[in-house]
């Protein structure tokens, strides 16, 4: 599951996993994202958690590294570029990997619509104790 403040979405350890893989991949390859120290400590723990998760607890630490919202707002335009990096072609690296570019834009935008609470996403739901409180 994804999940981040008051909402979540499902998500198979397969893809949390491809994401995060992938997303290092997008990570060390683009100066911008290379240069944010933050970004980098999450890079690592990605790079550590790939495939060491599984039956539905992986987690990609969302809450260990978004902690304000200027955080949230960066990762939305990583996840921005990291699509347009996906959409202008999967590299070398994600065939050999056998990672499907396909399904991690489509995490992406999930992801993206998990961040902002945008229950009109399909996936996005809001958590129990947001329902409570309402």
């Amino acid at each position: 599951m994804l999940m981040y403040r008051n909402h979540w979405a499902f998500a198979h350890d397969v893809q949390q996993d491809a994401f995060m893989e992938s997303a290092a991949m997008y990570v060390a390859a683009t100066p911008k994202y290379s240069a944010v120290p933050w970004l980098l400590q999450w890079r690592e723990f990605w790079l550590h958690s790939v495939g060491n998760q599984g039956n539905g607890a992986s987690y990609i630490g969302v809450d260990e590294f978004l902690t304000d919202d200027g955080r949230v707002e960066a990762f939305r335009e990583f996840l921005r570029d990291y699509r347009s990096w996906l959409i202008d072609g999967a590299d070398e690296e994600h065939v050999a990997a056998r990672l499907n570019p396909v399904s991690l834009i489509a995490y992406a935008e999930t992801a993206d619509a998990v961040l902002t609470g945008d229950e009109s996403h399909p996936n996005v739901h809001r958590t129990q104790d947001a329902e409570a409180a309402s």
